[in-house]
């Protein structure tokens, strides 16, 4: 049995191994770098210690006679080819622009919104998730509607596309986390933006 665990670790595989020889670990744990290349950190407890994992494409496990055992490089792919073969692919994320007081994306985020589009029908049961955001021209109340409306927008044009409806999930953020910081009541084009996460 192989379970694939993500979270801040980046990817960590519990791969149970089903072996009688008692030289190899019945499990491992295996940390995959994250997207950017930052890898986490995983404690490993056993009846003969404590064992930290920090290192990317690692395997470590212990055996039944409670020694650690690690595996590398080409011992990793060989015994676990299938399970990472079979890891789903990275999230992308989109960045759609908007004009002041506008709904829909922008002429200049037209090439993105077809990429979106295209990845959305390669994507095997796409998770998409969609946050809208507004710069700080308005006030808090209307950039908070405007960013929902985005993001309505955006959400129902996925689902036109194929998308099923419980996989798309969208925030409104109004004029909070902007892209970038400015004064109260500055109009800032890269903050009236919708961010697509698909994975």
């Amino acid at each position: 049995m192989v379970t694939l665990v993500r979270g801040g670790a980046g990817f960590v595989f519990l791969a149970a191994m089903l072996v009688g020889c008692s030289t190899l670990p019945r499990s491992y744990v295996i940390v995959m770098p994250n997207p950017d290349g930052s890898v986490g950190t995983v404690i490993l407890k056993g009846e003969s210690g404590e064992r930290t994992v920090n290192q990317a494409a690692k395997a470590t496990g212990f055996n039944r006679n409670r020694k650690q055992v690690d595996l590398k490089g080409e011992q990793i792919h060989r015994t676990f080819w299938q399970v990472l073969t079979g890891a789903p692919p990275d999230p992308v994320r989109f960045i759609l622009y908007f004009d002041r007081n506008q709904v829909l994306p922008n002429r200049m985020s037209s090439k993105t919104w077809d990429d979106l589009l295209i990845t959305v029908h390669k994507w095997p049961a796409p998770e998409i998730v969609i946050d809208g955001f507004t710069d700080r021209r308005a006030a808090d109340e209307y950039n908070m509607k405007l960013s929902d409306q985005r993001a309505e927008w955006i959400s129902s044009s996925v689902i036109h596309a194929g998308v099923d409806p419980a996989r798309v999930h969208l925030r409104a953020f109004g004029e909070q986390s902007p892209a970038v910081p400015t004064a109260d009541g500055v109009a800032e084009p890269l903050n009236r933006r919708v961010e697509i996460s698909i994975r």
